[in-house]
């Protein structure tokens, strides 16, 4: 059902035609719609989406949280009372409908992508619903229209998809004019009260507490070292942004796009000094990365299939090297080390572009030699010391809302957005 939507999409005169009953059914249906309706960050439980959900089921204010549970999260410890599996892509048509249903009866639905869920939204009668858009980060590169390597065509549909969100959550002024401007978005609909996930961090993280992350992190490994040992050990996380701008598939991690990369040698220096590098490619990448088929000790691969939400194990790392993505930004007030490797950086800000120049939102060395890379590792406590003003000042920059505050804000807009509905209805 769901590629025979896809299909018929394509068509505005067919999908209209087809659509037209449904959202009438949906007009039409006057049974109670109290549930506010969470999909995650690819479909995962993982990001705002998560930590808002999870903060509804604290609070009683007469919506009842629904996760849209992946069938690869159902071992995951969640109410079957406050969630709904997601059908799959070849699912029944009777499982797509009972989804369709199960949409009807939210007030609110949250995604964390402009293109989340998109085909069943437009299905539904839109003044019945609140519809939510809570960013997975913050983005620091051209989005929406403003993305240089998109087409005409992409870019129509850019400005069509977004006009159905009743409300769009950043964390800054930044955040939200970039987003206006890429989106062609109302910025009054744009409300700085992200992001949501920040609420749940602590720039406190005792010595304890890592040690369970960094077990988590080892659990996903074959690696087996002693817990008494952990402390021992320095782990690195490498985590680029996606390239979507290039069009080729990903065969090897991209750490081996720097000058004189060796990995060979490079384990050989992570092992002599204990030392642990896990790779991290992004989830849009198309990679062929295998743990088990790894022959370097020190080097292992976090799999975005098995590891789909990295938030929380981020504070297990003693150091976060990354490009122009925005992971980085959740470390930004804990003592973990950041670095970065813009391999490709005049690349890709002629054929991609970044919303600020990348001076001000490197707040770490860059590192484009292999031997820049084991030099930074040898001398990383000192040569960190150098960035701790732009860590400040970027800081002040991108976040201005206070830790513990966006959720409690985001409930407020959220319940202010039902009652602008409701009386819009009478």
């Amino acid at each position: 059902m769901l590629r025979l939507l896809k299909y018929l999409y394509k068509s505005k005169l067919l999908f209209s035609i087809v659509s037209f009953p449904m959202k009438l059914f949906d007009f039409m249906n006057f049974s109670k719609r109290d549930e506010i309706i969470f999909y995650g960050y690819h479909g995962r439980y993982n990001g705002n989406a998560k930590v808002l959900y999870e903060y509804y089921l604290t609070i009683d204010n007469g919506l009842n949280p629904i996760w849209l549970l992946d069938n690869r999260d159902c071992n995951l410890d969640i109410d079957e009372n406050k969630s709904f599996i997601l059908p799959s892509k070849i699912a029944s048509t009777l499982e797509h409908l009972k989804f369709l249903f199960k949409l009807h009866k939210a007030r609110v639905i949250v995604v964390t992508s402009v293109g989340d869920l998109h085909i069943y939204r437009m299905l539904l009668w839109k003044k019945n619903h609140v519809e939510i858009l809570l960013p997975h980060g913050i983005s620091l590169k051209l989005n929406g229209i403003m993305a240089k390597h998109l087409e005409k065509e992409q870019k129509k549909i850019w400005l069509s998809i977004p006009k159905r969100f009743d409300m769009i959550s950043v964390a800054s002024r930044i955040d939200k004019y970039s987003i206006s401007s890429g989106l062609s978005f109302d910025p009054n609909k744009i409300k700085i009260i992200g992001p949501q996930r920040r609420d749940v961090q602590s720039n406190l993280i005792s010595l304890d507490k890592k040690l369970e992350i960094q077990k988590s992190i080892l659990s996903n490994t074959n690696l087996n070292i002693k817990e008494n040992e952990i402390n021992d050990y320095t782990f690195i996380l490498y985590a680029p942004t996606h390239r979507d701008h290039k069009k080729n598939s990903i065969i090897s991690t991209l750490l081996s796009n720097i000058d004189g990369f060796d990995m060979k040698k490079l384990n050989a220096f992570l092992e002599k000094n204990r030392i642990i590098l896990f790779l991290r490619e992004h989830m849009e990448s198309q990679n062929n990365l295998n743990n088990n088929e790894s022959d370097l000790s020190s080097v292992r691969y976090l799999s975005q299939v098995d590891v789909p939400n990295i938030d929380y194990l981020l504070y297990g790392f003693d150091l976060l090297i990354t490009d122009y993505s925005s992971i980085y930004l959740d470390l930004i007030d804990y003592d973990i080390s950041i670095a970065f490797i813009p391999y490709d950086l005049d690349e890709y800000e002629e054929k991609r572009g970044l919303t600020l120049a990348a001076n001000t939102f490197f707040i770490g060395p860059s590192l484009l030699r292999q031997e820049e890379f084991i030099s930074y590792l040898e001398n990383r406590k000192l040569i960190d010391k150098k960035y701790i003003e732009k860590r400040k000042y970027l800081t002040s920059l991108l976040f201005e809302i206070k830790v513990g505050e966006s959720c409690k804000m985001t409930v407020k807009e959220i319940n202010k957005l039902i009652n602008l509905k409701e009386s819009d209805n009478k």
